[in-house]
């Protein structure tokens, strides 16, 4: 890359001009002639085939990459470095869903798995979007619009603002259908701005997330997830912190690292037993040896004698 005194314009991309690039006697590639290139301000045009310059289907608007420039304006360019390109499958992971029974007290996190900023709105016109179908509610979130996650980072999406303490990065409608299972049968996936499939919860989850234990359900591991169909990828959350807003405890950890608990070393014990002769006042002591509160709401203590 090098500069010049050269100024495009405000209308530089929709007029069809011509760039050439002249080796002093005969020119060595173009750019423009034959087509009118649809890109608008701030978003450059980017060379997607090394073919014919002067053909449309050679170039894109830049999609997948941006930067503040000098004025502080969100610039979709990659000046002087690579061209964008196309995310990865699992580039970006659903790494934590909520819901709680009610509507507006849901949010779905997302975590960055790559090592590049990931920009969630290509265009003008086009986003990434959370798509939920396959149970009684379907419902899109698409309120992307100039968002980006950081590498190794989460992004946090709300059903409303009041779902959490923590600050979301974007509020959009979401609306689980809960039932007496969980959310049976529903399956959220997150595409790109070209509709592709970035990443994919199960089509079920568990009932650990019923209406009254108000648990996430996370991905296992965000740095090596896995198939995001595959519910053993997933675990239900148990560390409890309180919800100022919603007045109460929950299970999760909304923008946050995932809890790391095992679940054959949780810190949980049975600590004392008690057999009364008449069978009715019998009980059994459990201990937390953890710092942590624990959400065991779902749990359930069996008996084979």
């Amino acid at each position: 890359m090098f500069s010049t005194n050269t100024s495009f314009g405000t209308d530089y991309i929709g007029d069809a001009h011509v760039v050439k690039l002249n080796d002093g006697t005969n020119d060595v590639d173009v750019y423009g002639s034959n087509f009118t290139p649809t890109a608008t301000e701030g978003y450059s045009m980017e060379r997607i085939s090394l073919s014919e310059g002067d053909t449309i289907a050679n170039w894109r608007n830049t999609k997948y990459f941006c930067y503040y420039n000098n004025s502080g304006s969100l610039n979709m360019a990659t000046a002087g470095a690579a061209n964008s390109s196309s995310p990865a499958a699992r580039d970006v992971i659903i790494s934590e869903v909520f819901w709680d029974g009610t509507s507006n007290n849901e949010w779905v996190e997302l975590y960055n798995t790559s090592s590049t900023k990931t920009y969630l709105m290509g265009n003008a016109t086009a986003s990434w979007n959370l798509k939920c179908g396959g149970g009684g509610n379907e419902w899109t979130t698409s309120n992307f619009n100039k968002k980006i996650i950081l590498p190794q980072s989460y992004f946090l999406v709300d059903d409303a603002a009041t779902v959490t303490d923590t600050t979301a990065d974007v509020t959009d409608a979401m609306d689980f259908d809960e039932s007496a299972n969980g959310s049976t049968g529903e399956q959220i996936v997150l595409y790109d701005l070209d509709s592709k499939e970035i990443d994919t919860t199960p089509t079920s989850f568990p009932n650990i997330a019923d209406n009254n234990y108000y648990k996430s359900f996370f991905r296992s591991s965000v740095s090596s997830p896995g198939d995001g169909t595959i519910l053993t990828n997933w675990r239900g959350a148990i560390k409890a912190y309180y919800n100022t807003l919603q007045t109460r405890y929950e299970a999760g950890t909304p923008k946050a690292v995932n809890e790391s608990y095992a679940y054959n070393n949780i810190g949980i014990y049975i600590t004392e037993l008690m057999r009364s002769a008449s069978g009715t006042a019998d009980y059994i002591e459990l201990y937390n040896n953890e710092t942590d509160k624990l959400n065991i709401g779902g749990w359930c203590i069996s008996y084979n004698g």
